[in-house]
């Protein structure tokens, strides 16, 4: 999930993430922390 604060050089609103997206990215974060399954790293630890 991505914002989107500028669109083809102009600005969205008023060019900040607002609460409903900062809301959304919260949801869907725990959501995936507690229900996603992990993906592989191709990192070295």
């Amino acid at each position: 999930m991505v914002y989107a604060v500028k669109i083809d050089g102009r600005e969205v609103g008023d060019g900040q993430v607002g609460p409903v997206t900062r809301r959304l990215q919260n949801a869907y974060k725990k959501l995936t922390e507690e229900s996603g399954v992990p993906i592989p790293s191709n990192q070295e630890n």
